[in-house]
């Protein structure tokens, strides 16, 4: 599986503090090729406050046989 990780992490809003996660925190304030989320979603809505991971799992290649 591959990870890509674009905008910020700080941490959640207030209701949620119990769930916050440093481990994501840290992914986001060290790697350096993260690229900025020039656009709000959720409940951190402003520009750049959002995060957004991309998760995709690679395709395995299927090799088919003709059978005569």
């Amino acid at each position: 599986m591959s990870l890509k990780f674009y905008g910020s992490y700080i941490r959640p809003i207030a209701v949620f503090n119990h769930d916050y996660q440093p481990e994501l925190r840290r992914i986001y304030a060290t790697d350096k090729t993260i690229k900025p989320l020039n656009f709000g979603i959720g409940y951190k809505f402003g520009i750049n406050e959002s995060n957004l991971m991309l998760a995709e799992t690679k395709k395995e290649q299927v090799i088919t046989e003709n059978y005569r």
